[in-house]
């Protein structure tokens, strides 16, 4: 088996998946959230045959796993994913939890083992019919992990919008996907670094306006978010969550994949949220062939170094991206200023990603073309132009030589 076969297989998501359940199989993981965050005044605790009441008065994130709920202390979300080593069981409104009064946290030790372009090859590494629309795609994602950034993706069916986001997760945690979002939804899985809303179509009328708002409050890139949903009003407070390192990323299919476009995204939400995300349209799909894996266990067992080194790779850049940056220049688009914000963002990771300046210009240029591309998709008669594909528009007036991108 050559070097990128043994990439690839790393990948595949029967192996991911085992490795996932081998490694953190004893852990709490933010994937285990179940429920909104709730104040608890009293629950009541065994005394021998009996049960005393035991004053709380603190706020609880409910975890599910294995089939037990767990009660974890909301200032404790930062340690997470934890290994329980004293806990209790109580009632609380009639339901037993395991309240977890003692437990060890286990993060990994960042190293810098892989280049960050090495990193994002290596990830997800998988055959596409338009590799460069999937480098960019990866790009963005991670960009959306080790800084703040909110966009909006669309595509054709099996492009891989949803497999990098997994991946990363199963792999190395902190994204939750939300299928069919409700404010409630978002609201406590928003202690996440990325949160995805994928397809917000079929929302009812009470149902997105309430995503609005939040919708509003994360596009500004406010740091504090203060809950909508009906949890807290029961107790009379208003709580507040820290979104100040949040990315939001909306998914759905390009426009004529549905029947009918009344629901489109563009379409239903006003213009103040369209402003406050900008979409790429992103081409072509996944040609892997995914064959079957019928010793996932076995591989992940022998590959758990490989997934140790690009964690704690991950690890590395998240806190220390910014020390790779190399002196290029942030390009005007001449865009809208929170749209340039977020360009000037997804700009620092096609740096460190590119070899030399000429190939992040080629890049952003290219990523530039997917905006307009949804442009295009959207207003068909949009005069907004796509950079040609017979010589790259420098954005100085200029024109750069087409280069091919290894």
């Amino acid at each position: 088996m050559n070097e990128q076969q043994e990439q690839i297989n790393l990948f595949d998501y029967s192996i991911v998946s085992a490795f996932n359940e081998q490694f953190y199989k004893n852990l709490l993981l933010k994937k285990h959230l179940v429920d909104e965050v709730i104040f608890i005044t009293s629950v009541k605790t065994p005394d021998g045959k009996h049960y005393e009441e035991e004053e709380l008065n603190a706020f609880f994130y409910v975890f599910k796993k294995d089939g037990h709920k767990y009660l974890v202390e909301k200032n404790c979300i930062d340690d997470v994913p934890i290994e329980v080593l004293d806990e209790e069981m109580v009632a609380y409104k009639g339901s037993g939890y395991k309240l977890v009064r003692n437990y060890s946290s286990h993060k990994i030790r960042p190293e810098r083992i892989y280049s960050f372009r090495e990193l994002i090859q290596k990830f997800a590494y998988f055959k596409h019919s338009c590799p460069k629309d999937f480098l960019l795609y990866k790009i963005l994602c991670f960009a959306s992990y080790f800084s703040r950034i909110n966009f909006r993706c669309s595509s054709q069916p099996a492009f891989g919008k949803d497999s990098v986001l997994n991946l990363l997760n199963d792999i190395s945690g902190n994204v939750s996907i939300v299928q069919k979002p409700t404010i409630a939804k978002l609201e406590y899985l928003s202690v996440n670094k990325v949160l995805v809303c994928n397809e917000m179509s079929n929302l009812t009328q009470k149902e997105q306006e309430e995503i609005e708002h939040y919708l509003l409050a994360v596009g500004a890139f406010a740091n504090r978010y203060t809950k909508r949903s009906r949890g807290s009003k029961k107790h009379g407070s208003k709580e507040e969550y820290d979104i100040s390192k949040l990315s939001l990323i909306i998914l759905y299919n390009d426009i004529e994949c549905y029947n009918s476009t009344d629901k489109y995204f563009d379409k239903i939400f006003p213009k103040q949220i369209i402003d406050r995300f900008p979409a790429f349209k992103f081409n072509g799909r996944i040609e892997e062939n995914f064959g079957e894996i019928r010793n996932a266990d076995d591989i992940a067992k022998s590959k758990k170094d490989d997934f140790l080194k690009i964690i704690r790779t991950i690890r590395y850049y998240q806190n220390l991206w910014r020390d790779e940056l190399k002196p290029y220049s942030a390009i005007d688009f001449g865009l809208s200023v929170r749209y340039q914000k977020i360009f000037n963002i997804i700009s620092m990771f096609v740096n460190i990603y590119s070899k030399n300046e000429k190939e992040y210009k080629s890049l952003m240029g290219e990523l530039y073309n997917r905006f307009i591309g949804y442009e295009h998709m959207i207003n068909p008669y949009s005069t907004k132009k796509i950079i040609t594909e017979d010589g790259k528009l420098n954005f100085d007036g200029t024109v750069v030589e087409e280069e091919v991108i290894e």
